[in-house]
């Protein structure tokens, strides 16, 4: 084993084994007068389409300004580009991070979610973890639950499910110091599909074209018919990389009733 890898062992170990958490503290946005000083006008025009069709208002004691913008960008996204049709069923999300978004994949959706990810309790500089806030997140939306570790451990049916930013390359795992064993973007990804239940849809959004690309690959390693939507721009959050979407339907198999 390189020393590279073996030092991401065993910060990985003890990140795991020393994961008592402190409290989250949260300064949420609270009113409508203080989140539309944040916004633009073009921000401000979008923001009211959004709520012509969708309740926000909860979000205001739930979301920090920074968590609040990034819900809205999400809920942009969603709201233009996941398929208009009734699902039934329960929502997982893959690579919940912190799950700041929880209430844009709910107010999108009307389903109960279930996130899963890896680095539960990787830490931010609060001395909180990734669990802590997204239970905290939680706690909001009854019925909806964080799962700490793998996708491979999920047994679960789902008629949706989203992926931000999966691994596909190993350079995206070395930069969040993630032991080498985690990089399974084949595994992972056909076990992702066995999940999603016939006429399920599944969203997965890459960052950069490079991994897009890379993306587009998997897909067809594993026969799955994907639309590639393309770059994905929002009036309300600006990465120093653009993301790019893939949306796949997953079809009755052969001979089964629909």
């Amino acid at each position: 084993m390189k020393l590279d890898e073996l030092r991401r062992e065993i910060d990985w170990r003890i990140q795991n084994t020393l994961s008592i958490s402190t409290p989250v503290i949260k300064r949420p946005v609270n009113t409508t007068a203080r989140l539309e000083r944040l916004l633009d006008p073009r921000q401000k025009d979008r923001y009211l389409q959004l709520t012509v069709r969708y309740s926000l208002t909860r979000w205001l004691t739930q979301c920090s300004a920074k968590e609040f913008m990034f819900n809205l960008y999400l809920l942009d996204l969603l709201d233009r580009y996941f398929p208009v049709i009734k699902l039934n069923g329960r929502g997982l999300d893959i690579g919940a991070s912190s799950w700041s978004y929880l209430p844009a994949l709910v107010s999108a959706t009307g389903l109960e979610w279930d996130g899963v990810e890896l680095d539960a309790n990787r830490r931010y500089w609060t001395l909180a973890t990734r669990r802590a806030h997204a239970e905290f997140v939680c706690r909001h939306y009854p019925g909806c639950r964080y799962l700490a570790g793998s996708l491979l451990d999920i047994t679960g049916e789902y008629c949706c499910i989203t992926w931000f930013l999966p691994f596909v390359t190993t350079r995206a795992l070395q930069y969040w110091r993630l032991p080498q064993r985690f990089f399974q973007p084949r595994t992972l990804l056909a076990h992702a599909w066995s999940k999603l239940r016939p006429r399920g849809v599944m969203l997965v959004v890459n960052q950069g074209e490079y991994e897009a690309e890379e993306q587009g690959r998997l897909f067809d390693g594993q026969s799955i018919v994907a639309e590639y939507i393309g770059e994905l721009p929002s009036v309300f959050y600006r990465f120093s990389q653009p993301r790019f979407a893939w949306i796949a339907h997953k079809p009755f198999p052969v001979g089964q009733n629909k």
